[in-house]
Parts: structure tokens; sequence; C-alpha cells
């Protein structure tokens, strides 16, 4: 896998806010983040979240409300909200290059199953004994895939029976963009669907059924903070300590999505498991049954951070929740079996 530290910023992808696909998805469900109060392990030390107006115990990143030119100046939605208020706005890109020298078409180094992941199996699963996790965040492309199937929204559990389509935000931004860039601008239901589709699941309990909100950072049980810790072992993907270089978020100063799998230090806590931490948040099967709420208002979890989170929410151990119908360029999907 080749590293990004030396890629050129000059890369840079706009996906706009303002595409002509904003017309034909949930108008709830805007790249301005949600109003929830994350809950956060007995590690974390209750940074602001980007709660409009309101102080809380979150996980600080503000994720995705900032300016449509992604400059990165930090002006948010002026609403008062804190985090690392780097004002993304959807500024993503990558490098796009097809990297050479393996001679198996598929345009990544040295893996030669096909599929790039280096596990060579050839399939993008990496096998952890009692379920298997995708090396890498579902792409633009594996979600275009997706999308021509023309998946019907019946496949869809009763606590989604809000949907109307399955088009992310700013798809036409995303989709004519970077093709191996991390998909974004889904929601919940848009990702249980993908797994679904693709014969996966959202990671949830070891044994595939849906994990609980209480169940965060069991080891044993929890198939999403398993493969990220390595059974426990490590707090960060990649070890015991916190490395700014190592993934993709706010510290390593890329200040954009990296196509998935091409930093090669932001390996673990599986051979060839790629981006646990940073890039985009991933949603998992957990999700809240508080009565009165809506289902599309119920939150759920999502796992990993984002580009641009602080290191504290980049660990294994970081719980973000978000409703159920949040849709935000730093929010995608990866999937278990």
């Amino acid at each position: 896998m080749r590293s990004l530290r030396y890629l050129s910023f000059t890369c840079l992808l706009t996906l706009p806010l303002g595409c002509a696909d904003r017309g034909l998805v949930e108008a709830a469900t805007s790249d301005t983040d949600d109003t929830a109060t994350d809950t956060l392990d007995t590690f974390d030390t209750g940074e602001t979240d980007d709660t409009v107006g309101t102080t809380t115990t979150g996980d600080g990143d503000g994720d995705g409300d900032g300016d449509p030119a992604g400059d990165g100046d930090g002006d948010g939605d002026g609403d008062g909200d804190t985090g690392d208020g780097d004002g993304d706005g959807d500024g993503d890109t990558g490098d796009g290059d097809g990297d050479t020298g393996d001679g198996d078409g598929d345009g990544d180094t040295g893996d030669g199953d096909g599929d790039g992941d280096g596990d060579g199996d050839g399939d993008g699963l990496i096998d952890l004994g009692d379920f298997s996790i995708r090396a890498t965040e579902t792409t633009v492309a594996d979600y275009a895939e997706f999308l021509a199937a023309d998946v019907g929204l019946e496949v869809l559990p009763s606590t989604c029976s809000w949907k109307v389509n399955f088009v992310p935000d700013s798809w036409v931004g995303q989709g004519n963009g970077d093709q191996s860039l991390p998909v974004g601008g889904v929601d919940w239901c848009d990702a249980w669907a993908y797994c679904d589709w693709a014969g996966q699941h959202l990671c949830g309990l070891v044994g595939g059924q849906p994990a609980g909100l209480a169940d965060v950072n069991n080891a044993m049980t929890n198939e999403w903070y398993r493969a990220c810790s390595a059974d426990g072992a490590v707090t960060y993907p990649y070890g015991l300590g916190y490395d700014p270089m190592a993934c993709n978020g706010s510290e390593l100063g890329l200040g954009q999505l990296a196509p998935v799998g091409t930093i090669d230090t932001c390996e673990g806590g599986a051979p060839g498991l790629y981006d646990m931490s940073g890039n985009v948040w991933e949603w998992t099967s957990a999700c809240g049954t508080i009565q009165n709420i809506a289902d599309s208002d119920q939150d759920c979890r999502r796992r990993g951070g984002s580009y641009f989170s602080i290191p504290n929410d980049l660990r294994c151990a970081i719980d973000s929740k978000r409703p159920r119908n949040t849709r935000n360029s730093s929010t995608g999907i990866r999937c278990c079996q």
C-alpha cells in the first residue's frame, strides 16, 4: 500500500454542497451535523460537541458543516459550535493515480488478489475467526454499483420506513470524482441497505446480531471494536500510543478524504485492515429504541473518527451517536460478515 504523507495537496476535489442531486434526497438530512449528545467511554474528557447553541459531552469534531469550498478556515456553520472547526465542507479529494507493479489489474500495489486489500482472499474481507470485516471503507465505486442494482426500499427494516431512496448527499460530486474515496453523505439506512445488498451487515455483535447501545467496547462481543483493537489489546488500530501521522485525522494535516487503504501506517488491528481510525466515521448496527422518538431520529452509533477528528476521537473506544437520518460528508460505511 502506498503512503499519502508526501502527496501534493493540489489534488483538491470539491464535492459541491449545492449539487442538483440535493433534490433527490431527504431534505431533513443535510450536510450539517445533528444536535445529539454523544455518549463517551471512561477515557473521554468531555469535548464540546458541535450541537447548536449547546455545550455537550461529544466527539467535538464538527463534522461537515463548514463552508462548501472546503478551505479549512474554521468558519463552520455560524451557530457557535466548537470542536476542531476546520470547516471541511466536502472538499474531499484523493490522488486518483493507479499504482503500478503488481500486475493484477486493480491499480494497487503488491497484493495480487484483485481486490487491493492485501489479504489474499479476493473478496475484500479480513477473516477474524468468528466473523469477517471489510478491509476498507466502502468506496464511491462500491456504492455506485449498489445504486446501479436498483435495490428496492422493501429490503429495509421497519425502522427505515421513512426512506424514499438511497442517493447520498452530494452524489453528483462524489460520482464524478475519485472513485476510490470512501463514500460519504449516507445515513444509517443507506449503510444498512448497502451491506445487506453485499451479503454482509453493519458491524454488530459477533454472530451477526445487531449490537445494543450498551455494547460499546466489549472485545469479546462487539465486532467493530474487536477488529479495531486487536481483541482489546491496543488503543488505536496501530498500537497503544497515539501517532498523529499514522491515520487520516486532523493532525495528519491532509485536510481531506484519502483513497481507502492508501495510508500504509493506518493498518490494524489486524493485518490488511485499513482506516479504522480517521478518514470517515463508520455506521454500525447499534441504534436506540426510545419511546416517543421517531425511528428516523433514534440515535445510532458510528465509530472510528474522520479526517478532521481530534486525537481522542480517533481511538478504537470512541463512541459517537447520531440520529438514524443523519447524512454528512464525514460519515460512511464499513460492513462485517
